[in-house]
C-alpha cells in the first residue's frame, strides 16, 4: 500500500501525496520507505544497464504519445536493510553513476540493481545534501547509454515517465506537464513537475522525459486523489558527480 498521513497543517500537507516506492515490510518512515539490501561486496555486470527488455507496458493519456527510451537504461532497484524492504526504480544517469529516489534506498549502504535475469550490487553513495529526494549509487555501468539534459515543456507538453510498479515489468507511462498542488511543494523538496499520468507503487526513483526522450528529473511521487505524478527536476545529468552528498548511515545487511 501507498502511505498517506493526515493530522496538522503539515501533516495534511503530507496526506495529499503518497511516495511511490513499494513496502514489503514495516518502516519506521512515515512517507519515506526504504527498500532492499543486498550483503556482499559491490558488483557489476555490463548487461545490468541494457535496455532491451520485452514485454514492456504502456500506458498513455490522451493526445500523449510516449517518448523514446531507448536513451536511458532503467533498473529495478530494492533493499532489505534496518527492519525494512522495498523496492523502486533507477536509472544510469552518468559513467558509474545510478540515480533513484532517497526514499527508495533509505539508509541502506548497499541495495540490489536488477534487470530481467541480471542481479548486481551498488553501493549507495549518499543522498542530496539539499534535501530533494534523490539518492546516487555506485556501479560499474558498463557502456550503456547516458541520459541528455531535456528542456523544461510548458504546461500541456509530454512528459513520460518509466519504471516498475510493484517490482513487477518495466512500465512507460505518458502523460502531460501540469502544474502540482501547493500543498505538494511543502513537504516534498525542489524544482517539481506535476505529470498526468498513472504511476504505482515502486515508480519511486525512475526517469521523467521530455517527447525526444531527454531527461527530466526523478519521479518520487504521486497526489491523491488527483491523478497527477510528481517529478524532482534534474537538469544537469552530466554535472551529477558533483553534488554534494549525505552519506547513508545504515550499514549493510545481507
Amino acid at each position: 500500500m501507498v502511505p498517506t498521513v493526515s493530522g496538522g497543517p503539515k501533516e495534511k500537507a503530507r496526506g495529499a501525496w503518497s511516495a511511490l516506492g513499494a513496502v514489503v515490510a514495516g518502516s519506521t518512515m512515515a512517507l519515506m520507505i526504504a527498500p532492499a539490501l543486498v550483503g556482499g561486496s559491490p558488483t557489476a555486470s555490463p548487461a545490468v544497464v541494457d535496455t532491451v527488455i520485452a514485454g514492456s507496458v504502456e500506458q498513455r493519456g490522451p493526445d500523449a504519445p510516449a517518448a523514446p527510451t531507448a536513451s536511458t537504461s532503467v533498473l529495478r532497484v530494492s533493499v532489505n536493510a534496518c527492519g525494512a524492504r522495498s523496492h523502486g526504480s533507477g536509472f544510469v544517469v552518468a559513467e558509474g553513476l545510478v540515480v533513484t529516489a532517497a526514499h527508495v534506498v533509505g539508509d541502506a549502504g548497499l541495495v540490489r540493481l536488477d534487470m530481467g535475469s541480471t542481479v548486481a550490487t551498488g553501493e549507495v553513495l549518499g543522498t542530496f545534501a539539499d534535501g530533494r529526494d534523490i539518492a546516487l549509487i555506485g556501479i560499474d555501468t558498463g557502456d550503456g547509454p547516458l541520459p541528455q539534459a531535456g528542456e523544461l515543456p510548458g504546461v500541456g507538453g509530454a512528459i513520460t515517465m518509466v519504471g516498475y510498479p510493484r517490482g513487477q515489468r518495466r512500465t512507460v507511462s505518458a502523460g502531460v506537464r501540469t502544474d502540482p498542488l501547493p500543498t505538494t511543494a511543502d513537504v516534498v523538496n525542489g524544482e517539481l513537475l506535476g505529470v498526468a499520468a498513472p504511476t504505482g507503487e515502486g515508480f519511486s526513483g525512475g526517469p521523467a522525459l521530455d517527447g525526444s526522450g531527454r531527461l527530466l528529473g526523478v519521479v518520487v511521487a504521486a497526489e491523491v486523489g488527483t491523478g497527477t505524478s510528481i517529478v524532482v527536476r534534474l537538469p544537469n545529468p552530466a554535472g551529477i558527480a558533483d553534488v554534494e552528498l549525505v552519506p547513508n548511515t545504515c550499514p549493510p545487511v545481507s
